[in-house]
C-alpha cells in the first residue's frame, strides 16, 4: 500500500481555474497551504487522460518526495513543480497536488497592447536578436549560458533520484531573467520515475530525439542528453527548431561546440550526460557578452512585397503598385477618337469612285468575251 497521501477533492474548498492542457485543467487553491512548501494547486486529470493513468505511479511520485531527506525535497522542489499529494473522488483518482510556479519564472516583454509579464516559456527566448530587441526582452549571452548550464544542472539532480524528464520542450521550460536566472520545469506527471511513467509518453513536435533515432527508447537519460543539447543549440542560435550545429557563431567556445554537436546525434552512447556541461559552460559563462539585443535597423520596416499585377476591369494592361507607396486610386481615362486622314479612304466621295471603276472593270470583261475575232475557213470556233 502506497503511503503517498490522499486528499478529498470535496477538501480543497474554493477553486480558481488558471489554465488548461493536453492531459487535464490546473485550478489554484486559495484555502490551500502545505507545509515547508506553501501556496499549491490541482491538477485535475481530463477524462481521455485518466484512460491512460497509472496511478501507482502517481502515488510512487508523491511518495517519492515524502522519501527524500529535507535536502533532497528542497532541491527537487526548487527546480519543478512535483507531485505532492494524490486528488481523489470517493475512491478514484482524478488528479493531485503540485506547488504553485513561483512569480520570478516570468519575462516582461512588449506586445501590441503595451509591456506585460508573460509565462515565462523558453520558446519566447528561442528568436532571432530582433525579434528580442523589439519585444525588449534583454537577454543576453551571459544569460543564455546561465540558462543552459541552469537545465544540465536539474538533470543532474533528476537523474541522481531516478526521474527523466522525457518531453523536455520549450512550452514545459519555464525560465528567469531577473533578479537571477532560473529554470523550472513543469508538467511534471509525464516525467518517468525509476523507469516507469505516469501517464502516456508523448513527445512535443520538433524536439523528438525519434527524429534522429527513430527506435530509440522515450524518456530516458540519453534522450534528456539529447533534448539538453536541442536547448544549447537553438538558444544560442535565436532558433525555435534548428539542428545545425554550423549555425553556432564563432564566439561560442570549442568546448560547448563539441558538446553541442555530440548531444544531437543519433547515437544514444555518443552523448554527453549532463553532469559534463557543468565545467565548460561556467567558463563559457565568465566570459560572455552582457550586451542586449539590438534592432536590426534594416529590418526596422520590413519591406513589402509587391501586390501580384492585376489586369485592370477595362481590359487594360496589369498594374501593379509601386512597393512601400499607397496604390494610386483608379482613374477613368476617356479617349477622343483621332481625326482620319483625308485622301481616297477619308474623303466622302470614295464609295462613289469605287462603284465607277468596278463598272469599267465589267465592262471590259463582257467585251472581252463577246470579242470574235475573223477565222479562216475551216477553223473551229473556240467556246
Amino acid at each position: 500500500m502506497s503511503g503517498a497521501p490522499r486528499i478529498d477533492v470535496g477538501r480543497l474548498g474554493a477553486t480558481d481555474r488558471i489554465g488548461a492542457g493536453g492531459q487535464g485543467i490546473v485550478y489554484g487553491l486559495p484555502d490551500v497551504r502545505v507545509e515547508g512548501v506553501g501556496a499549491v494547486v490541482f491538477k485535475e486529470f481530463k477524462a481521455t487522460a485518466l484512460v491512460h493513468l497509472d496511478t501507482g505511479v502517481l502515488e510512487a511520485m508523491a511518495d517519492h518526495v515524502a522519501g527524500l531527506e529535507r535536502s533532497g525535497t528542497s532541491d527537487l522542489l526548487a527546480r519543478c513543480a512535483w507531485p505532492l499529494a494524490v486528488v481523489v473522488r470517493g475512491a478514484d483518482v482524478v488528479g493531485y497536488l503540485m506547488p504553485l510556479v513561483p512569480e520570478t519564472y516570468s519575462i516582461t516583454m512588449r506586445r501590441s497592447s503595451g509591456t506585460a509579464a508573460v509565462r515565462g516559456e523558453l520558446q519566447h527566448l528561442l528568436n532571432p536578436e530582433d525579434f528580442l530587441a523589439r519585444r525588449e526582452i534583454r537577454l543576453t549571452d551571459r544569460h543564455r549560458y546561465e540558462l543552459i548550464g541552469h537545465v544540465a544542472d536539474s538533470l543532474v539532480v533528476f537523474h541522481r533520484q531516478g526521474i527523466v524528464v522525457g518531453d523536455l520542450s520549450p512550452r514545459n521550460l519555464l525560465v528567469s531573467l531577473e533578479p537571477e536566472t532560473g529554470v523550472y520545469f513543469v508538467d511534471c506527471d509525464a516525467m518517468r520515475l525509476d523507469g516507469r511513467t505516469a501517464v502516456q509518453q508523448l513527445e512535443t513536435p520538433g524536439w523528438e530525439v525519434r527524429a534522429v533515432a527513430p527506435r530509440e527508447e522515450l524518456a530516458t537519460p540519453a534522450s534528456d542528453a539529447h533534448k539538453l543539447a536541442l536547448v544549447a543549440l537553438r538558444l544560442l542560435v535565436g532558433d525555435q527548431s534548428t539542428r545545425d550545429v554550423d549555425r553556432l557563431a564563432k564566439s561560442v567556445p570549442p568546448e560547448v561546440r563539441r558538446l553541442i554537436d555530440a548531444g544531437v546525434r543519433a547515437r544514444a552512447q555518443d552523448r554527453p550526460a549532463p553532469v559534463e556541461w557543468i565545467e565548460p559552460l561556467r567558463s563559457a559563462t565568465s566570459s560572455a557578452s552582457t550586451k542586449k539585443p539590438k534592432r536590426d535597423r534594416r529590418r526596422a520596416a520590413p519591406t513589402r512585397v509587391p501586390a501580384p499585377a492585376r489586369r485592370a476591369t477595362t481590359g487594360g494592361p496589369p498594374t501593379t503598385a509601386p512597393t512601400g507607396r499607397p496604390r494610386p486610386r483608379a482613374q477613368i481615362v476617356v479617349r477622343r477618337p483621332t481625326t482620319p486622314r483625308r485622301g481616297l479612304r477619308g474623303s466622302f466621295l470614295w464609295p462613289f469612285d469605287l462603284i465607277i471603276v468596278v463598272g469599267i472593270v465589267l465592262v471590259a470583261i463582257y467585251l472581252m468575251i463577246r470579242y470574235d475575232p475573223p477565222r479562216t475557213p475551216g477553223t473551229p470556233r473556240s467556246i
